[in-house]
């Protein structure tokens, strides 16, 4: 029978290869002990900074490594940007909108070419519009978190809470059924919620392969949400999968025009 230094080797190996996750009941397979056993081995090696616990499982650490946002903006650009003009389509004009400070949204922000109103925390959507023509933008100040650029904490939090806007567009980290949308960081899930809580409508902005991503704050559950907004290459099956689950999912074709699936 192994011991428990094999265990965590074991446990590690399968987080690699299995997209840096682990379900506690594939790793009770794995593995060949009890649930208590390996919430025991998830719980130390969380004491080591290796993983993170969230529910049902636990992700390796270095999965929320975050990169700058500049950095972060060129990955997978062209489905960003179907998503962002899919997300444009369902704005009017003399809207009042909130945008968070996720790369997607400000491929949103770039998009933007009507008369509306924005509300955001992030620094660059901000310098973006502030040459946007037709477009108003306030601002919610507070904490600066320096590598997304982002303003967060309770003053970000209150500025947000005291508006009341039609629509609001948010990312994450990661997405799932059973989970909802997820997020690495606990200051920016506060003032997405804060977004939330503001809105009349909610719309995620998720890339395909945000769906196989566990992380470990649940901002929201998905019930919560008016939509979820993704891009051409997602698998179908999961579409039929949150549709059957009362999530409306909406497509964006790859010339980034927007396709809801029935």
């Amino acid at each position: 029978m192994m011991n428990k230094t094999e265990r965590h080797q074991i446990i590690l190996d399968y987080m690699h290869k299995n997209g840096k996750k682990g379900e506690i009941e594939e790793l009770v397979k794995t593995c060949g002990v009890t649930n208590e056993t390996i919430r025991k081995d998830l719980i130390q090696l969380e004491k080591k900074n290796l993983i993170r616990r969230v529910l049902g499982g636990a992700v390796l650490v270095e999965e929320f490594d975050e990169k700058p946002f500049n950095n972060r903006y060129w990955e997978k650009l062209d489905l960003k940007n179907q998503i962002a003009a899919a997300a444009v389509s369902l704005i009017n004009d003399r809207d009042f909108i909130a945008l968070d400070s996720g790369t997607t949204t400000f491929c949103l922000a770039k998009k933007l070419q009507k008369n509306v109103t924005v509300l955001t925390n992030s620094l660059d959507i901000a310098r973006e519009l502030a040459v946007a023509e037709g477009v108003r933008c306030f601002v919610a100040g507070g904490e600066l978190r320096e590598r997304n650029m982002s303003m967060t904490g309770e003053t970000t939090e209150k500025i947000v809470g005291s508006y009341r806007v039609s629509k609001c567009f948010l990312t994450s980290e990661g997405v799932g059924l059973g989970y909802g949308m997820m997020d690495a960081h606990e200051s920016e899930s506060r003032v997405k919620r804060a977004m939330m809580s503001s809105a009349e409508k909610i719309y995620l902005l998720a890339d395909h392969t945000k769906f196989s991503i566990l992380t470990p704050i649940v901002t929201a559950p998905l019930e919560r949400l008016t939509g979820i907004i993704t891009d051409s290459q997602i698998d179908p099956k999961i579409v039929n999968a949150y549709e059957k689950a009362g999530i409306p999912m909406i497509v964006a074709d790859p010339d980034g025009s927007e396709k809801q699936l029935e």
